[in-house]
Protein backbone atom coordinates (compact mmCIF):
# COMPACT_ATOMS: atom_id res chain seq x y z
CA UNK A 1 0.00 0.00 0.00
CA UNK A 2 1.27 3.80 -0.82
CA UNK A 3 0.67 6.60 2.04
CA UNK A 4 0.79 9.88 0.54
CA UNK A 5 1.70 12.25 3.29
CA UNK A 6 1.28 15.98 2.95
CA UNK A 7 4.18 17.31 5.23
CA UNK A 8 3.31 20.66 5.49
CA UNK A 9 0.63 23.21 8.02
CA UNK A 10 -2.87 21.74 8.71
CA UNK A 11 -3.81 25.58 7.04
CA UNK A 12 -1.70 25.30 4.00
CA UNK A 13 -3.33 21.30 4.01
CA UNK A 14 -7.02 22.15 4.13
CA UNK A 15 -6.43 25.43 1.26
CA UNK A 16 -5.19 22.51 -1.20
CA UNK A 17 -3.61 19.28 -1.36
CA UNK A 18 -3.08 15.87 -3.30
CA UNK A 19 -6.64 13.89 -3.44
CA UNK A 20 -6.04 11.27 -0.42
CA UNK A 21 -3.27 12.54 1.28
CA UNK A 22 -2.60 12.66 4.78
CA UNK A 23 -1.85 15.72 6.71
CA UNK A 24 1.37 15.55 8.95
CA UNK A 25 2.51 19.16 9.86
CA UNK A 26 6.60 18.25 10.18
CA UNK A 27 7.34 21.37 11.09
CA UNK A 28 4.97 21.29 14.68
CA UNK A 29 5.48 17.07 15.08
CA UNK A 30 9.16 16.55 15.08
CA UNK A 31 10.87 18.98 17.25
CA UNK A 32 10.99 20.33 20.54
CA UNK A 33 9.16 23.72 20.40
CA UNK A 34 10.64 27.04 20.98
CA UNK A 35 11.29 27.99 24.09
CA UNK A 36 11.83 24.13 25.42
CA UNK A 37 15.11 23.35 26.72
CA UNK A 38 16.06 21.03 23.51
CA UNK A 39 14.43 23.35 21.69
CA UNK A 40 14.33 23.16 17.48
CA UNK A 41 16.05 19.42 18.05
CA UNK A 42 14.33 15.98 16.72
CA UNK A 43 12.33 14.25 19.31
CA UNK A 44 13.35 10.78 20.48
CA UNK A 45 12.99 8.15 18.39
CA UNK A 46 10.00 6.40 20.34
CA UNK A 47 7.91 10.04 20.34
CA UNK A 48 8.62 10.02 16.76
CA UNK A 49 7.81 6.67 16.22
CA UNK A 50 4.32 7.53 18.29
CA UNK A 51 3.29 10.81 16.23
CA UNK A 52 3.87 9.08 13.14
CA UNK A 53 1.71 6.05 13.81
CA UNK A 54 -0.89 7.87 15.20
CA UNK A 55 -1.21 10.80 13.14
CA UNK A 56 -0.11 8.93 9.79
CA UNK A 57 -1.37 5.61 10.72
CA UNK A 58 1.43 3.82 9.39
CA UNK A 59 3.38 0.54 10.75
CA UNK A 60 6.32 0.52 8.54
CA UNK A 61 5.18 -1.94 6.11
CA UNK A 62 3.56 0.63 3.82
CA UNK A 63 5.38 2.63 0.54
CA UNK A 64 5.89 6.16 2.35
CA UNK A 65 5.31 8.90 0.09
CA UNK A 66 5.96 12.49 0.88
CA UNK A 67 5.27 15.48 -0.64
CA UNK A 68 5.16 19.55 0.71
CA UNK A 69 4.67 23.16 -1.07
CA UNK A 70 8.62 24.35 -1.47
CA UNK A 71 9.46 24.13 2.22
CA UNK A 72 11.31 21.51 2.45
CA UNK A 73 9.48 20.08 5.30
CA UNK A 74 9.04 16.93 3.18
CA UNK A 75 13.19 16.29 3.99
CA UNK A 76 12.53 16.50 7.71
CA UNK A 77 9.90 14.04 7.88
CA UNK A 78 12.03 11.83 5.42
CA UNK A 79 14.82 12.21 7.99
CA UNK A 80 12.71 11.67 10.96
CA UNK A 81 11.37 8.29 9.68
CA UNK A 82 14.73 7.17 8.50
CA UNK A 83 15.53 8.01 12.59
CA UNK A 84 13.02 5.49 13.50
CA UNK A 85 13.93 2.94 11.00
CA UNK A 86 11.52 3.27 8.00
CA UNK A 87 13.34 2.27 4.62
CA UNK A 88 10.76 2.21 2.26
CA UNK A 89 10.20 6.43 1.70
CA UNK A 90 10.18 8.50 -1.08
CA UNK A 91 9.67 12.40 -1.45
CA UNK A 92 7.75 13.37 -4.62
CA UNK A 93 10.07 15.26 -6.85
CA UNK A 94 8.21 18.40 -7.63
CA UNK A 95 6.00 18.48 -4.98
CA UNK A 96 2.96 20.02 -5.04
CA UNK A 97 4.22 23.00 -8.00
CA UNK A 98 5.09 19.94 -9.95
CA UNK A 99 1.51 17.95 -9.26
CA UNK A 100 -0.29 21.14 -10.29
CA UNK A 101 1.71 22.12 -13.06
CA UNK A 102 1.45 18.25 -14.56
CA UNK A 103 -2.00 18.81 -14.72
CA UNK A 104 -3.53 17.37 -11.61
CA UNK A 105 -6.01 18.84 -9.70
CA UNK A 106 -6.05 19.59 -6.05
CA UNK A 107 -8.21 18.67 -3.26
CA UNK A 108 -9.57 21.25 -0.48
CA UNK A 109 -10.70 20.65 3.46
CA UNK A 110 -10.00 17.54 5.90
CA UNK A 111 -7.79 14.85 4.48
CA UNK A 112 -8.89 11.29 5.12
CA UNK A 113 -9.43 10.03 8.83
CA UNK A 114 -6.62 7.49 9.83
CA UNK A 115 -6.73 4.45 12.22
CA UNK A 116 -3.66 4.97 14.19
CA UNK A 117 -1.33 2.25 14.47
CA UNK A 118 2.49 1.07 16.15
CA UNK A 119 5.59 1.85 14.34
CA UNK A 120 8.50 -1.47 15.93
CA UNK A 121 11.40 1.12 16.51
CA UNK A 122 14.77 0.87 15.03
CA UNK A 123 16.21 3.71 15.99
CA UNK A 124 19.48 5.04 13.90
CA UNK A 125 20.39 7.57 15.60
CA UNK A 126 23.61 8.13 12.90
CA UNK A 127 21.24 10.10 10.74
CA UNK A 128 21.24 12.80 13.56
CA UNK A 129 24.16 14.80 14.83
CA UNK A 130 24.07 16.34 18.62
CA UNK A 131 25.75 19.52 18.94
CA UNK A 132 28.10 18.48 21.06
CA UNK A 133 29.32 15.81 18.63
CA UNK A 134 29.64 18.62 15.66
CA UNK A 135 31.15 20.94 18.64
CA UNK A 136 34.31 18.46 18.74
CA UNK A 137 34.89 17.20 15.02
CA UNK A 138 34.01 20.15 12.55
CA UNK A 139 37.47 21.56 12.98
CA UNK A 140 38.87 17.50 12.58
CA UNK A 141 39.38 17.64 9.18
CA UNK A 142 37.49 14.54 8.30
CA UNK A 143 33.69 16.07 8.43
CA UNK A 144 32.15 18.99 7.02
CA UNK A 145 30.08 20.76 8.17
CA UNK A 146 27.31 22.31 6.08
CA UNK A 147 25.36 25.33 6.01
CA UNK A 148 22.28 25.00 4.03
CA UNK A 149 20.90 28.30 3.93
CA UNK A 150 20.87 30.87 1.66
CA UNK A 151 24.10 32.85 1.09
CA UNK A 152 22.67 35.91 2.67
CA UNK A 153 21.91 33.99 5.98
CA UNK A 154 25.08 32.31 5.97
CA UNK A 155 27.27 35.73 5.40
CA UNK A 156 25.19 37.05 8.23
CA UNK A 157 22.95 39.70 6.05
CA UNK A 158 20.15 38.64 7.01
CA UNK A 159 18.43 36.39 10.05
CA UNK A 160 17.57 33.08 9.59
CA UNK A 161 13.49 32.98 10.63
CA UNK A 162 14.04 30.37 13.93
CA UNK A 163 17.28 31.88 14.74
CA UNK A 164 18.02 34.65 17.72
CA UNK A 165 20.80 36.71 15.54
CA UNK A 166 22.56 36.17 12.38
CA UNK A 167 25.58 34.34 11.63
CA UNK A 168 26.78 30.95 11.13
CA UNK A 169 28.72 28.01 12.94
CA UNK A 170 32.45 28.75 12.62
CA UNK A 171 34.18 26.60 9.91
CA UNK A 172 30.86 25.37 7.96
CA UNK A 173 30.70 25.85 4.09
CA UNK A 174 27.69 27.16 2.22
CA UNK A 175 25.61 25.59 -0.12
CA UNK A 176 21.65 26.69 -0.31
CA UNK A 177 19.34 23.43 -0.43
CA UNK A 178 17.38 25.60 -3.14
CA UNK A 179 20.58 25.48 -5.66
CA UNK A 180 19.73 21.53 -5.75
CA UNK A 181 16.35 21.98 -7.23
CA UNK A 182 15.46 23.06 -10.87
CA UNK A 183 13.48 26.20 -10.79
CA UNK A 184 10.63 23.93 -11.50
CA UNK A 185 11.09 22.84 -8.40
CA UNK A 186 12.50 19.56 -9.44
CA UNK A 187 15.82 17.68 -7.64
CA UNK A 188 18.79 18.43 -10.36
CA UNK A 189 20.29 14.96 -11.92
CA UNK A 190 22.64 13.47 -10.09
CA UNK A 191 25.91 14.75 -12.40
CA UNK A 192 24.47 18.23 -11.47
CA UNK A 193 23.94 17.69 -7.57
CA UNK A 194 27.86 15.83 -7.46
CA UNK A 195 29.02 18.73 -9.12
CA UNK A 196 27.34 21.27 -6.85
CA UNK A 197 28.58 19.47 -3.50
CA UNK A 198 32.42 18.67 -4.77
CA UNK A 199 32.51 22.03 -5.24
CA UNK A 200 32.46 23.05 -1.14
CA UNK A 201 34.87 19.84 -0.70
CA UNK A 202 31.63 17.56 -0.42
CA UNK A 203 32.96 13.84 -2.31
CA UNK A 204 31.68 10.41 -1.74
CA UNK A 205 34.41 9.78 0.46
Amino acid sequence: AVVLVDARSTGAFKKGHIEGAICFSAGKELRHPPGDAKAMTFKSAAELAAAVGSKIGIDGTERVVIYDGGSLWSTLLFAALERIGLENVAILDGGLEGWEEAGYHLAKGEGPKVAPKTIKVKADDAVMASNAMVASTKDRGDTILLDVRNIAQHAGLIKSNSAKTTGKIEGSVNLSARALWSVEGFLKDPAASSWLLESQGITKD
